[in-house]
């Protein structure tokens, strides 16, 4: 696919997808969306690749939905069938990034509104730049949450303070974002890139089996009853115990070097 919104960049072991529309502080067309959801079936098969990173270019990570692309004339009968498609393929990408068997990182380098925060949101560790801002504004423009929202925010920072943001609708600096526990890192200016590449090459080092693992059970312990999960726990580590990988990570440890993990 030839991709005109998204610049791809793999550098050894991840992969970068930087939203590339800065001059529409990178707004999410029809054409931005499929392009996201084409590398996201290719980085799920891609075997070199164990981390994906997703970011913006110039001053936004992504103002969300591009209304430009909307018709307001109002002059076209309102097509449930077509809207709700739309909706739905937003709802895919957040699918797609959360069932990833890879970590995907969101390194936030300016705004990040509306559905572009929501895509964050569907990361796994979201890392941002000290001038970025968060906002859900839906509420600002007679719209309200679609893309799995209403499930993770509240999980995420709790029922209170995710109802207050999303019904005020107000911007959210990063020491705010921060201490909310909507981001996980906040970086000095002019060092996200550094972040972000020293984050995502030291998770592509480790086990894959075990990043699957992981990330699987961490998702599934938002609805788990700690026995359910405990059970998780227990067939995730014999899943572990049976793989060569395990057997590479003691040795190198005993031999006081970086393991080489073949994802068996």
């Amino acid at each position: 696919m030839n991709l005109t919104d998204i610049e791809l960049r793999k550098p050894d072991g991840y992969t970068v997808a930087v939203f590339n529309r800065p001059d529409k502080l990178n707004a999410l067309r029809e054409t931005t969306r499929l392009e996201l959801l084409h590398i996201l079936r290719d980085f799920r098969k891609d075997s070199r690749s164990n981390a994906l990173v997703l970011t913006g270019a110039g001053r936004a990570f992504s103002s969300g939905v591009d209304l430009e692309e909307l018709d307001f004339s109002r002059e076209q009968p309102f097509n449930e069938v077509e809207k709700r498609k739309e909706l739905e393929l937003f709802q895919e990408i957040t699918s797609a990034i959360i069932n990833l068997e890879k970590p995907v990182i969101a390194a936030i380098n300016g705004i990040a509104v509306g559905a572009g925060l929501e895509i964050a949101l569907a990361c796994d560790i979201r890392i941002a730049a000290a001038e970025a801002r968060f906002s859900f504004a839906e509420v600002r423009r007679g719209l309200c949450q679609t893309n799995g929202v209403m499930y993770i925010l509240p999980r995420l920072i709790g029922f209170g303070r995710a109802m207050e943001i999303l019904l005020t609708g107000r911007t959210l600096t990063g020491p705010e974002a921060l201490s909310l526990g909507l981001i996980t890192r906040l970086v000095p200016p002019g060092a996200l890139e550094e972040e972000m590449a020293e984050l995502a090459a030291g998770l592509a080092e480790n086990a894959p089996i075990s990043l699957r693992l992981i990330k699987q059970m961490g998702w599934k312990s938002l609805d788990g009853a700690l026995p359910e999960v405990m059970d998780l726990e227990v067939e995730g580590m014999l899943q572990c115990l049976r793989s060569e990988d395990m057997w590479e990570g003691i040795r190198a440890f005993l031999e006081k070097r970086k393991p080489v993990f073949t994802n068996r």
